[in-house]
């Protein structure tokens, strides 16, 4: 469930943009087809529908992927049954102490725990439904005993305005005060509604806006489509009619009109959106222009690529290394890769002291800082292990390896935001989960393969001594603990030749 309503919000986030782009091309297009714009509402519904796309270079997406993760899901799901959150990353301004600019663009995650979300989501769906049963049987208790008047048209004493009741079998409930002259307009315009599907597409709408009822974007996204599915049938009714019958069209969506409520999931009813922008519409009604026609269409296939198709997604912002790259210098791609040994507390006597030196030294207790550089590649893969980047950032503020005895220990400082996920770099088990004064809050993991990871200056830590974790298990998150200069991980990784 945490997962599914993780894919829920991404969705929705998703269709948000693209609805914002309809709502540009109907203003852009307002002379067009009004049954183009019902079918790019199609659009909105694949995106809610369909939880996968194709990956395109052309997708929109690729411009708004997340920053701090360059990956294509904006809510992440952190995968922790303990503590289940969902997270988020927004840009904000944050003033700039030590620079010259003023002002800098960072971004702030927002947490929410999914299963307090998740409830709150599936009660907001209940209401939702319960709202609409209830609606349709007050409507069911007028029409039960409504009379028969021809084909699928029954009269009924006890409604107002017209409307059409029904999915499978959907019949046409008119008023019976209803004068002849208006009849006719009103039976041109819900067949027309029979015609197109309406009555099928308009309670799927409905259910859309329940599943994401949280979105105040779906709500607008369904106010507009219901409007254009008006609009669309007004169009298909009075196209080819001489003026009378425009007149006549009119006097009956002005004579049938519906006193404004909340929303409604049925019927489909006569006059019951927008009747004063349909009545202008169509008084004012005119054949579009063939290259109005053609331009719409083609802004419609535009979109539909470019907003029905993911960004090319990096995993954990991260992509595969050449297999002819050196193994211990990987910083300048997208992903990196860590080295460990089977020494717990020479890794953390190692990292402590690495984080105090520089490449091309040499420390007071003798031990020589090496430019990865200058490692053999060969020697570097006898001993190394490829591992997963251990955080979202792929920035390195210091980097460097330390010989000692018969081993290498490689270490790096990552600087990122807290609240950072950090993750298991490899399939293994917590052999250490405390507090140290230079390193604060640490991890020590070791590996399947028999080799030690350190994770220093942690903020939250998820995991336990003894728990076993899976690669690319979240097991905390980055901090500033520590003699710590600035919110970083300090990650240490050691081997032996």
């Amino acid at each position: 469930m945490n997962e599914l309503f993780v894919a829920i919000l991404n969705m929705s986030l998703k269709a948000s943009v693209l609805v914002v782009m309809i709502v540009v091309l109907r203003l852009v297009f307002k002379n067009a087809p009004k049954w183009i714009r019902c079918f790019i509402w199609s659009l909105v519904a694949i995106r809610l529908v369909c939880p996968i796309s194709f990956e395109s270079n052309l997708s929109v997406f690729n411009l708004l992927k997340n920053e701090n993760t360059k990956q294509t899901e904006f809510f992440q799901y952190n995968e922790m049954p303990e503590k289940p959150k969902v997270e988020f990353f927004v840009p904000v301004l944050q003033s700039d102490v030590a620079g010259d600019s003023g002002l800098s663009v960072t971004q702030c995650r927002i947490t929410g725990y999914i299963p307090v979300l998740t409830i709150k989501w599936i009660l907001g769906m209940a209401c939702m439904l319960v709202y609409a049963v209830a609606g349709y049987l007050g409507i069911y208790k007028k029409v039960r005993f409504a009379i028969r008047d021809e084909s699928n048209v029954y009269v009924c004493d006890e409604i107002d305005t017209p409307f059409i009741l029904g999915i499978i079998k959907p019949k046409i409930y008119v008023p019976s005060s209803l004068r002849k002259q208006t009849l006719e307009s009103v039976l041109a315009h819900e067949r027309a509604h029979l015609n197109r599907g309406d009555h099928i597409w308009k309670p799927f709408a409905f259910i859309l806006l329940t599943i994401y009822w949280f979105n105040p974007v779906i709500w607008m996204a369904y106010v507009l489509f219901c409007r254009d599915m008006e609009l669309a049938c007004d169009e298909k009714v009075i196209k080819g009619v001489d003026k009378d019958s425009i007149v006549s069209y009119s006097n009956a969506l002005l004579e049938c009109t519906v006193p404004k409520k909340v929303i409604p999931a049925c019927p489909l009813a006569f006059g019951e959106v927008g009747v004063k922008q349909r009545i202008r519409s169509v008084l004012n009604y005119k054949k579009p222009p063939f290259w109005t026609v053609i331009s719409a269409i083609a802004a419609v296939i535009v979109v539909a690529v470019c907003f029905l198709t993911n960004a090319r997604y990096e995993e954990n912002g991260t992509t595969k290394p050449d297999e002819e790259t050196n193994a211990v210098e990987h910083t300048d791609e997208l992903d990196s890769y860590s080295e460990v040994t089977k020494d717990v507390d020479s890794s953390k006597e190692n990292l402590e002291t690495d984080l105090s030196g520089g490449p091309g030294t040499d420390s007071n207790d003798g031990t020589t800082y090496i430019d990865p550089n200058e490692i053999e590649v060969n020697t570097a893969d006898n001993v190394v292990e490829q591992m997963l980047w251990p955080t979202i950032s792929k920035e390195i503020s210091d980097r460097r390896s330390t010989t000692y005895g018969d081993g290498i220990q490689y270490s790096v400082n990552i600087p990122g935001s807290v609240g950072d996920p950090v993750y298991a770099v490899a399939d293994g088990i917590i052999i250490k989960n405390t507090f140290d004064e230079n390193l604060g809050n640490v991890i020590f993991l070791q590996t399947d393969a028999g080799y030690t990871c350190v994770y220093g200056h942690l903020d939250e830590m998820y995991v336990e001594e003894g728990q076993k974790v899976k690669e690319g298990d979240v097991i905390a998150t980055l901090g500033n603990t520590g003699k710590s200069t600035g919110p970083n991980l300090g990650f240490s990784v050691s081997c032996v030749f």
